[in-house]
């Protein structure tokens, strides 16, 4: 501190003395670099002050880069003096001079405490050595916690010219022990003014006094009292004198690592105020370009290095849907220390121009807890600005950073889809604890909603009436654009598929299907619904599962085609939900929905096959011998068979109205699960000739649909039965058993029906309507006769003549003139008379022409094992092992010469 000079010559000094000890104010200055090693938190985060302006007693910090005073508050004495910062609490303790009382300011609470208990003035009784001369003027100047952690206060005597040095209690203000008097090489430091401070570096204690009026610094042992290493202070290569400058204010930056004294000047009026001092050599500097000081009457600061400032920023939420998307970007600064530090530099963190440029809000919402934590008259609100639309967030110089650190949030908009970068550079923040060492980035990701869409197709490519086939819904989560992301859906995605009413669903309600990593459950009325349908159902299939961008997943399912099925079919599918915005994530309606939501698929459809029923050859006839036989079983377990009733005679027909005159069993089937459900799958077959040669198999459970197989050769001409008893309906299957070629006729014909082992077993039913046939057996052969004089090559007949010597060639064409084949046939033609068989008639060993239907072949006369002879004035041909299809023929040709 500096205290009043009442050496003649200074009234100035004196007028001025009398503001200093009726004002005071608190001031902060501010360091600019950070350097040295952090310890575990600190509360030395800046060098305080007491300062008085104006007549108004007020609490304030400077800020270097606008070199002006920030007030942080109002202090209840009238002269605030011999400031000292304690490094554990960061409390400022100063004594009132007018009173002596001992005071504090927190600036972590920004409160002003009550006086705590009056500081002893060196008095006899408490001095080393003993007080010299009367002590009428003592004044406290000075104060600091030194390296040690106690509080120690420095008091001048005007009159006595000596300067001593005691330790207090923090707590209440008593000294602890005796004041010593400050000496110097053994002899006391006599002073002719009330100016000096002390103060400390962590490790070292010093003080500035002003032995022979000349300002110096020593190291001082505060304890004892021992000044050493003087060194002389010098402004502008100059050593001072207290006839123009006295020191009253002494303080080191744990930050900077620099030493401040306070000066003031009677000659150097415009560097009065706060200088830079080189401790070595004594050596003042003005940092501040000249700017004034007045009214500093002392510094206080501490030694220990505080935690480095840290600046954090987020994005929430980090992760947005659809452009342009709101955020709140929040700025994190963070304070270990034991008490505030405030911002010397205007921060400006500029928001990213890419994918496009980042604004605030158009409502900012600008809020935060740094926004009350205020520090100085005008707030840390008003130290927070922006406005809608700007591209940039300010922060401005003096915000004052609480213990625990703040947060400033701010809303903010991306106009596109991408990803955003906002960082602020390493250093950028500057305050009086130092600078920010690492940069502080936040990256925004603004992502498009998931787009789902669905394509429905079929299989086979024409469907079948009384088939089945597979419809396929495929969905896919669209791919992201160039540079973008897009997110995987989330929640329930819904795919609904109503069928027209000539289709039925298959699988039984509740079944799943895995395609792609997504799981889906598809589900319909079934029968435990009293409103099921048997067919047109509405399919319903969800999944949970995320569907990634750029990923497809198919649902398959098998359908029934039902026998009226004719033309085409058609039915649209939907896709909905998963996060996809598209008509609020609720289920489309058909006739509104768009088509990537929504696909239609149409299918051919080949109708249901009419059985044949006209012959080739003959008259239709039914062998039943009462159409139409039906029955319905309805039991859970056995079996039970029921014959088909034929005409007496039907063995003896041998041809069916089909193709290769097979025969054809025209009849209905229809089926439905069992009740109560779920049932066991049975089974209904068609056994002709005691063959199996159809069969009918029920589904377990709920399945919607048979299956009839063909066995042992036989063709079916419908494979699947839709469910049936639909609002007491039987949708009946017209399915024609073609049997097998080798069945040459039906002698008996049944149905077999099996129900389950146990429980309750499908209900199965038929109708038999016709089993055709064309025409009786008839075995029947005719001969035709022909002749031709070869001699000279007359026509061929019934009839011929020639003379003697001439040839003549006779034929007999025999033909299969009936429905069976012939067999074992034998013939034989006796040589007519006046002629002469010929023997070699067609070469060498052919005697007898044979034409057979499969070629040519001859024979002899003689008896030999060939199939002809000539014998008792006939020709005889025997072919045991020729078969004679119906309308087949063969032929014998023998020659003859006339005698």
């Amino acid at each position: 501190m500096r205290e009043h000079n009442d050496r003649p010559g200074h009234s100035w000094l004196r007028r001025w003395q009398r503001t200093v000890t009726t004002l005071g104010v608190l001031l902060t200055t501010l360091g600019a670099a950070t350097l040295g090693t952090a310890q575990a938190g600190s509360a030395c985060t800046t060098v305080y002050g007491t300062r008085v302006s104006g007549g108004t007693y007020t609490s304030v910090y400077y800020d270097p880069y606008a070199n002006t005073y920030n007030t942080l508050g109002n202090t209840p004495t009238t002269a605030p003096n011999a400031a000292a910062l304690d490094p554990a609490t960061g409390r400022m303790y100063y004594v009132d001079q007018t009173s002596n009382a001992l005071y504090y300011y927190d600036p972590a609470t920004k409160a002003f405490s009550a006086s705590l208990g009056t500081v002893p003035a060196p008095a006899p009784g408490n001095t080393a050595p003993a007080l010299v001369g009367t002590n009428t003027s003592p004044r406290i100047i000075g104060a600091t916690f030194a390296a040690n952690g106690n509080l120690y206060v420095l008091y001048s005597s005007l009159n006595a010219g000596r300067t001593y040095v005691g330790q207090i209690n923090a707590a209440s203000g008593a000294l602890i022990g005796t004041y010593n008097e400050l000496k110097s090489n053994g002899n006391a430091v006599v002073s002719p003014t009330t100016n000096g401070d002390i103060a400390t570096n962590g490790t070292t204690d010093y003080a500035v006094v002003e032995p022979n009026a000349i300002p110096t610094i020593y190291a001082v042992n505060l304890g004892t009292g021992v000044l050493s290493s003087p060194v002389q202070l010098k402004l502008g290569g100059a050593t001072l004198t207290n006839t123009t400058t006295t020191v009253n204010g002494l303080a080191y930056n744990p930050v900077t690592r620099q030493y401040y004294v306070n000066l003031s000047s009677s000659t150097i009026t415009a560097n009065n105020g706060l200088f830079l001092l080189d401790i070595g050599t004594g050596t003042l500097t003005d940092p501040n370009s000249g700017a004034t000081f007045s009214g500093i009457t002392d510094l206080a600061s501490c030694g220990v290095v505080p935690d480095v400032p840290t600046l954090a920023k987020s994005f929430t939420p980090a992760t947005v849907t659809s452009a342009p998307a709101n955020t709140t970007l929040t700025l994190t600064f963070g304070n270990t220390n034991t008490a505030p530090y405030y911002l010397t530099k205007d921060l400006t963190d500029t928001f990213p121009a890419t994918p496009g440029q980042m604004v605030v809000a158009s409502t900012p919402a600008l809020a935060g807890t740094c926004l009350a934590a205020s520090g100085s008259t005008q707030g840390n609100a008003a130290l927070v600005t922006t406005a809608a639309a700007d591209k940039q967030l300010t922060v401005k110089a003096g915000l004052v950073i609480p213990v625990g650190g703040c947060t400033v949030t701010v809303a903010v908009t991306a106009p596109a889809l991408g990803a955003y970068t906002n960082t602020i550079a390493s250093g950028a923040v500057q305050t009086t604890a130092g600078n920010t060492l690492v940069a502080a980035n936040a990256v925004l990701t603004v992502q498009a909603t998931p787009a789902l869409s669905i394509v429905k197709t079929h299989a086979p490519a024409t469907l079948a009436a009384a088939g089945q086939g597979t419809y396929t819904l495929t969905v896919t989560n669209a791919a992201a654009a160039s540079g973008t992301t897009r997110l995987s859906t989330s929640g329930t995605v819904t795919v609904t598929d109503t069928l027209p009413a000539t289709l039925g669903i298959a699988p039984v309600s509740g079944f799943q299907v895995v395609s792609n990593g997504v799981t889906w459950t598809c589900s319909y009325v079934d029968e435990l619904t009293s409103t099921y349908k048997t067919s047109g159902q509405t399919v319903t299939c969800t999944t949970t599962g995320a569907i990634a961008p750029s990923v497809s997943t198919a649902i398959s399912f098998a359908v029934t085609v039902l026998p009226d099925a004719t033309g085409t079919i058609s039915n649209t599918a939907s896709v909905s939900g998963g996060g996809d915005p598209y008509n609020g994530g609720a289920v489309p309606t058909s006739a509104t929905c768009d088509a990537t939501h929504c696909s239609t698929d149409t299918a051919p459809v080949t109708a249901l096959p009419t059985p044949p029923t006209t012959c080739s050859t003959g008259t239709t006839t039914n062998l039943l011998s009462t159409p139409n036989t039906t029955a319905f079983y309805n039991q859970d377990t056995g079996t039970v068979s029921t014959p088909v009733p034929l005409v007496t005679n039907a063995a003896a027909y041998r041809q069916g109205v089909g193709t290769a005159s097979a025969y054809i069993v025209d009849m209905d089937w229809w089926f439905n699960n069992g009740t109560p459900n779920p049932s066991n799958a049975s089974t209904l077959s068609l056994y002709v000739n005691g063959t199996e040669y159809a069969r009918l198999t029920g589904n377990a459970g709920l399945g919607g649909a048979a299956q009839i197989t063909a066995l042992n050769g036989a063709a079916v001409s419908a494979t699947w039965v839709n469910r049936g008893y639909y609002q007491g309906v039987y949708p009946k299957v017209e399915s024609y058993v073609t049997l097998p070629t080798s069945v040459a006729g039906v002698s008996s014909a049944e149905l077999r029906f099996t129900g389950g082992t146990s429980g309750t077993s499908d209900d199965i039913g038929f109708n038999v309507r016709a089993i055709n046939a064309c025409v009786k057996p008839v075995a029947q052969v005719s001969a035709v006769k022909t002749v031709q004089n070869i001699s000279t090559g007359g026509a061929v007949g019934s009839n011929s003549s020639g003379k003697p010597g001439e040839i003549l060639e006779y034929c007999i064409v025999t033909t299969n003139t009936g429905t069976l084949n012939t067999t074992k046939l034998a013939f034989s033609d006796t040589v007519p008379g006046n002629t002469s068989a010929r023997s070699a008639a067609y070469g060498t060993n052919q005697d007898i022409k044979l034409i057979l239907p499969s070629g040519t072949t001859y024979a002899t006369f003689a008896a030999d094992t060939d199939a002809g002879q000539l014998g008792g004035g006939a020709i005889a041909v025997n072919l045991p092992t020729l078969v004679l299809t119906p309308g087949q023929t063969f032929t014998v040709c023998f020659r003859a010469t006339i005698g």
